[in-house]
């Protein structure tokens, strides 16, 4: 979730440390936007690209890491 008092950690901090700590996927969720956004590590030595951002009243479903399926406008 981000942080309503320090976004920009998130978005950038967190971020830079997860890719270069080797984290192969980084999920944000914003409560006020109610969007969830995934970013991939396509290469080892690569920072996160953005891979997709998904809406509220859309539905994201992934396999990787594990199966799940959700739609941010379930998020409180």
């Amino acid at each position: 979730m981000l942080s309503k008092s320090n976004a920009g950690c998130d978005l950038v901090v967190k971020r830079h440390e997860y890719a270069v700590g080797g984290i192969p996927q980084y999920w944000m969720v914003s409560r006020d936007e109610r969007t969830l956004t995934v970013l991939t590590r396509p290469e080892p030595d690569e920072g996160y690209l953005d891979c997709v951002v998904v809406a509220a009243g859309e539905r994201f479903e992934t396999d990787d890491p594990f199966a799940i399926s959700l739609d941010p406008a379930d998020f409180c």
